[in-house]
Formats: C-alpha cells, structure tokens, sequence
C-alpha cells in the first residue's frame, strides 16, 4: 500500500498563531494524508497548540509515558521527569540505573510488587543496528513513599533486563509498545540497508514483530537482583513488514489497535507522524509535521483520547481537533 495512492485524501490545512508559546504569527501548513473512510474524523484538525513546557535539566528530551494523571519523560542523562498532566505541573526526577538510549518508554500490564500504584515501565530504544547485536528492553519498578520527614519521594527500580533478538530479524533500533488488551509486546525496528527517500524519508522498510510479554521474574536474577532474560527468534508469534513508512522512529505510543510513530529528525529535514494499523498492518495515516514549530518529535502519548506529541525542545504540543476514538473508527 502507498499512502500517495488514489485511496488517500490530501489536506492542507493552516496553522494558526500560537498565542500561548509566540507572539510570532506562523503561516505554515500541515499535510495531513488519510484513507477516505475516516476523513470526516479529521476535518477538526486545525493546528499544534503549545500545552506545557517540560523541565530538560540540561539535557535533551527522550521517550515518555502516561499513566493516570503523571507523565513519565525520559532524557539523554538516565533520568526520568515526572509530572502532573492535568494540572501542567513537574513534579520530581528520579536518577535510574544507565538505560542508555530511551526512544521509547511504556507502561505494561504486570506490577513488580502486588500492592504498586504503578505497572513496570519499560524503556526500549537501543542505537544497534549491526548483524549480531540485540537491543535493549529495560524494565523498572516506580514508586513512591514517605521519608522520614514525611516528606514524599520517587523511586526507580531496575527489576529485569531483556535482551532482544538479533537485529537481522527484528530489524534495527528495535522499539517496544505494549498492547495491554492482547497482553502481548509489539516490537518495530526498520532496515537502514533499504532504500528509501531521503528527502522525506518516505519509502522505509520496517519490521513489526508480535510476543506475548514476557513475565517479570523471566531470566536468571544477577547479583543485583536483577532478571536477566533474552528472548528468541522462535519466540515470535508473528510479524508483518510496510514498506511505505518513513524513517529514524521516535518514541512509539500504542492505542487501540494502532502503532502511533513520531519520526525523522531537524537534520534531515523531515518530520511527521505515522499510524500503523497492526490489524490490517499496514499504515494507516499520516500527518506531516514538516512546516510546524514542532522541533523534533520524541514521543506521541494519548490522554482522554487526545493526542499529544512531546517535542525534542522541552515542549508538549496537543493536535487539536484530534479525536483518537473516532479518529480511528474500527474494531480493534
């Protein structure tokens, strides 16, 4: 499938001034490309309207995730930046043990201990991309609790490292998103070695390979108390390819049946988001960020069934018009 086919609908539709970020008034368009059964869903999209700012500490924003009102934002220095959604305020940081790099971050369905507010998080996005290599999966544990001087504070626990399976078959920077419905792991990784279009980085060939979760107390626990498990190519229970997806992923988010992909990067010069249907596994939408304020799309999270989009300069942007439960009306 090509989503510059005559199935698809193009529309061009301005953005209008961000009167909440800059007073400079900006006239650039939005491409936003879809399949006709759903364009009515979308008529409503009108522009990225700034929602918060995030705290960097001097570093550069990574993956993020939601859970209930808190949001969880990774950055380049091992830490992890918590904050109250709703009420656009940050909370604390809590230094983890060294994830390297964290395209992307998720909730899963299993808590480390039965009484957690919190389900493990998982951080996923290793820079690997040679024959022989496996990426990452780092699994924590999330709390928090009073000090001594009632005073209340976060922690992060590194409770199980997963070792993926070779990048040959998994394809390279292997990311991971949870499907908590299925109970199963989604992993996405794209093959440099394809061609693709380097302009706007249409035209890549990736990979979207299908396990059920592995349990928490998996692998061989280390001298630190941690679980050592590297799951197997037999271990796949399915996989699909597109070759119409554009390259270098951000942090992925997962909604109903969709695969949600922030991509591309300022010095290529392209920018956007991708939407992978894993039902029909194909992409399913597409929305072009090129002519946008947005900097460089870290992350894609969906609260209330808006969609936000984390950007690499420390700011929350919200897709106005957006609706993700009737933006993808299908049964999932």
């Amino acid at each position: 499938m090509k989503i510059t086919s005559k199935s698809f609908l193009v529309f061009i539709l301005s953005l209008y001034t961000f009167s909440s970020c800059s007073s400079e008034q900006l006239d650039d368009n939005l491409e936003i490309t879809i399949e006709e059964q759903s364009k009515d869903s979308i008529n409503s999209f009108t522009k990225l309207d700034y929602y918060f700012r995030l705290y960097q500490g001097g570093k550069s924003t990574q993956g993020g995730a939601i859970y209930d009102v808190f949001l969880f934002q990774a950055s380049t220095s091992s830490e992890l930046h918590v904050y109250n959604f709703e009420e656009k305020k940050y909370i604390t940081t809590i230094k983890l043990p060294d994830f390297g790099h964290a395209d992307t971050m998720c909730f899963g369905v299993e808590k480390i201990n039965e009484d957690d507010e919190f389900p493990a998080l998982y951080i996923s996005g290793s820079n690997v991309y040679k024959p022989g290599e496996k990426g990452n999966i780092y699994v924590y544990r999330i709390f928090r609790n009073l000090d001594e001087q009632d005073v209340e504070k976060w922690k992060g626990e590194l409770c199980q490292h997963i070792k993926t399976p070779d990048v040959a078959v998994v394809g390279n920077y292997p990311d991971v998103v949870i499907d908590p419905k299925n109970n199963c792991m989604w992993m996405m990784g794209w093959f440099s070695q394809m061609e693709f279009n380097y302009n706007d980085g249409s035209g890549c060939t990736n990979i979207f390979s299908k396990f059920q979760i592995p349990s928490i107390t998996d692998g061989i626990k280390d001298k630190n108390g941690v679980y050592q498990f590297t799951m197997t190519d037999e271990s796949r229970l399915s996989y699909f390819m597109t070759y119409d997806i554009h390259a270098i992923q951000q942090g992925l988010c997962f909604y109903n049946g969709i695969i949600i992909s922030p991509y591309g990067k300022p010095s290529v010069g392209y920018k956007g988001i991708d939407f992978i249907d894993v039902n029909k596994q194909q992409v399913f939408a597409n929305i072009n960020l090129a002519g946008s304020i947005l900097y460089e799309a870290e992350a894609a999270v969906v609260v209330n069934n808006e969609l936000y989009i984390l950007g690499q300069k420390d700011f929350v942007f919200k897709c106005n018009g957006i609706n993700m439960h009737s933006f993808f009306k299908q049964d999932n």
